[in-house]
């Protein structure tokens, strides 16, 4: 990992770690050049990182940097350090929303504004040939004034062209917001409308104050994402009014043409 005393990166000076995946490692670090705050994210060098990694890790800067909207984070550079591939971002000052919701308790009306913001944005990113495919509040920033922004593209996928970065037979995304073409690794199904599945599943969350399926067994609730229907939003939370009842179901639809 980067240490103390070498705590330059190209032209970033780096401040703080922020968070840490299972690939990528972001920092909070200052421009020298452009004299701004930005995040770094790198992938994270104590790991032994495979070429598919590199390639998956440089895939996610292009397929950020493709997108230009209010509603996305976007991608200010890309380079390498000492063999380390890095992409720097704007600096989101703010929350993800899964922690932005357990602090401001969203009333359901605010769900729905927010969402219909996100939606918005991964249109853009759907115009663009992009699905994200791995929608969830802990990849939707909320700024300090209120505004969401997706980021993360790290499993994205373009509609253009196979990247060739996913087999069939490979289980990719959160599972507790995935969609059930994901669930079952039927990666040639996922288009749209897998984002779209998302996006309900968080707006279900918003209003419920839970997922559509969770349980505490990752296979068990694979299975439900399968088989079992949701049970609606509005016999959970009574104040949900019906219609965003249905429209949470109608995104939790198992066949993605529904």
């Amino acid at each position: 990992e980067v240490s103390a005393s070498e705590r330059m990166i190209g032209n970033y000076r780096i401040l703080e770690e922020i968070d840490r995946g299972g690939m990528g490692i972001v920092f909070r670090a200052w421009d020298v050049n452009l004299n701004r705050g930005v995040a770094l994210k790198m992938i994270r060098s104590g790991r032994m990182a495979t070429e598919s990694d590199v390639q998956r890790f440089r895939a996610e800067a292009k397929a950020a940097a493709r997108l230009d909207h209010p509603g996305i984070v976007p991608v200010h550079d890309v380079g390498t350090h000492e063999g380390h591939p890095y992409f720097s971002m704007a600096f989101i000052e703010g929350k993800n929303l899964d922690a932005y919701h357990r602090l401001r308790k969203l009333t359901v009306e605010e769900a729905c504004s927010l969402i219909r913001d996100v939606a918005l944005a991964i249109d853009h990113a759907h115009e663009n040939g992009l699905v994200h495919r791995d929608l969830k509040p802990a990849n939707i920033l909320v700024d300090n004034s209120g505004r969401p922004r997706i980021t993360d593209f790290g499993l994205a996928k373009s509609l253009e062209t196979d990247d060739g970065l996913t087999g069939t037979g490979e289980i990719l995304g959160t599972i507790n917001y995935m969609s059930p073409e994901q669930a079952a690794a039927r990666n040639d199904q996922v288009d749209r409308t897998t984002d779209i599945y998302s996006l309900g599943a968080i707006l279900y969350f918003l209003c419920t104050g839970r997922p559509p399926f969770e349980t505490d067994n990752p296979v068990d609730t694979l299975l439900r994402i399968l088989d079992s229907e949701p049970t609606m939003a509005n016999r959970l939370n009574h104040s949900v009014p019906n219609d965003v009842a249905v429209i949470c179901m109608r995104c939790l639809e198992k066949e993605p043409a529904n």
